[in-house]
């Protein structure tokens, strides 16, 4: 093995190349990680960051209309805080943690390390899926989720399924499995040509 530094910005990078194999930036990422967390920590407001954790959680790109169902309590005012989530995301991607992809019309994370240090700020994984899961499937109108026009169905899905050791009940358990139908049937019907 051979260790080289270099220096990026104000930091020190190590480097652990492997002779003959690929170079890693083991202590350099660690570096880069919990400088994002400071970032995320220090630099933008709490409820944003709890906002970032839960898009994190739903994939690479951010979807305002799943997050304004998840952060809001009561569903008659889904419209105005669907505004409001749009514009927390716009903060988050002035601020470097988001990009918005001009092309497909959405927010994305600025990075998967970005997304990566979100997601390990979450406790309990698990049960925050099944939390986001759940919580999307009841304020989701039953419309949204049998929709073809959009993935809603797909994402309560795979929180659910993420969170699977959350789910005690044998009634909830089936009704999960008659949601993973229905997702299945639907992808099914979608990829027929």
């Amino acid at each position: 093995q051979k260790w080289t530094w270099e220096s990026v910005g104000d930091m020190e990078v190590e480097f652990d190349v492997h002779i003959g194999g690929n170079s890693i930036a083991t202590s350099g990422v660690k570096l880069f990680h919990n400088r994002i967390r400071k970032l995320l920590t220090t630099k933008i407001d709490s409820k944003l960051l709890e906002m970032l954790k839960i898009a994190c959680c739903l994939g690479y790109r951010v979807d305002p209309k799943a997050l304004s169902y998840l952060v809001i309590s009561k569903p008659e005012s889904q419209h105005s805080v669907h505004g409001e989530v749009t514009e927390w995301l716009r903060v988050a991607e002035s601020q470097g943690f988001l990009c918005y992809n001009h092309g497909a019309s959405r927010f994305e994370f600025a990075s998967a390390d970005v997304q990566t240090v979100l997601y390990n700020m979450i406790g309990d994984h698990g049960q925050f899926h099944y939390h986001l899961g759940r919580t999307l499937w009841k304020a989701c109108p039953v419309a949204s989720l049998s929709s073809t026009s959009n993935n809603m169905l797909d994402i309560v899905v795979s929180q659910l399924l993420l969170g699977k050791s959350s789910i005690q009940d044998s009634r909830e358990k089936s009704a999960v499995a008659n949601l993973c139908l229905q997702a299945g049937a639907r992808a099914a019907q979608q990829s027929s040509f």
